[in-house]
């Protein structure tokens, strides 16, 4: 893989609010590893959430920065800034039944808020402020991948999405690992509010890396919403293998019924460790080339 260089005086710092949290180029040589490690970053979010947008603005610069090495699921999560408002505008409901359950594990922190890889930070938290994402990415990236994962989406001409996901494992498993295939969306048009702006309300504001729903298995209830759901955030046990098997899953959603955009959407696939929950690999696919 080629290397991208970047100017460390370039990656300056972004200020959140009226704070002074720096956040600096966290390869301090300004070379990007090669490896086939691949990040997590999911942003819990809503369109109602006037602080939010400085969370996607941090996002999408980590991703500038690190290209497909950081892979993003923007989750609208919560019913203090995701749930809708027809008061004053927002009559769309994007939080999903998977979105609902990962927030409620993590506890429903203030937003926003994300986290990289489900790994818990220093202070014992699985989520942590945007001014954090650069440095908890880094110290992920600089791991060696035990896995890679290869994704193969098919669309069907009746709206049927059909993915196949083969995992290639380095080391053996001992069937401790799960998968969980989320769906996202890219560029939908809607309201959003930021609190920097006049008016408040951003009529027409482009949502990023949106989740649209999980494919996968794992059953729960969000206690909040009472959706009861077989498509779990940390999805479905993996058997155990040797070194150098692959493993694989095939799963399918219908698009029918639903405003999704296919030639906007992706398919993100994760493998996760069932004890500590933390992501061991993750790979995104566009479903329309």
């Amino acid at each position: 893989m080629k290397l991208i260089r970047f100017s460390i005086f370039a990656l300056t710092a972004i200020v959140f609010g009226s704070c002074c949290d720096t956040i600096l180029d966290p390869y301090k040589d300004g070379v990007i590893p090669t490896t086939d490690q691949k990040v997590l970053l999911v942003d819990f979010t809503g369109d109602r959430c006037g602080n939010c947008p400085k969370g996607a603005e941090e996002a999408a610069r980590l991703h500038e920065l690190y290209g497909d090495k950081v892979i993003i699921v923007a989750m609208h999560t919560g019913r203090t800034f995701a749930s809708p408002d027809p008061s004053e505008g927002f009559v769309e409901d994007f939080r999903t039944a998977a979105g609902e359950g990962l927030y409620d594990f993590f506890g429903g922190p203030g937003q926003p808020t994300g986290a990289v890889n489900y790994v818990k930070g220093g202070d014992g938290n699985y989520t942590m402020a945007p001014t954090n994402w650069a440095s908890a990415i880094s110290k992920e990236l600089k791991k060696t991948p035990t896995m890679t994962i290869a994704v193969s989406p098919q669309f069907s001409s009746d709206s049927l999405l059909t993915v196949k996901a083969d995992i290639k494992y380095k080391k053996a498993s001992t069937g401790n690992h799960r998968i969980a295939m989320y769906l996202i969306e890219d560029s939908v048009v809607y309201l959003q509010k930021d609190y920097r702006k006049s008016p408040v309300i951003i009529p027409d504001y482009v949502h990023r890396h949106m989740l649209r729903g999980a494919i996968s298995g794992g059953k729960f209830e969000d206690k909040y919403t009472g959706i009861k759901s077989t498509a779990g955030g940390f999805g479905d046990l993996l058997p155990a293998t040797v070194a150098s098997a692959t493993a694989s899953k095939t799963y399918t959603i219908s698009f029918k019924g639903t405003k999704w955009n296919p030639k906007n959407c992706a398919v993100i696939v994760i493998i996760n460790d069932k004890t500590t929950n933390n992501v061991l690999q993750v790979e995104e696919a566009h479903i329309l080339k």
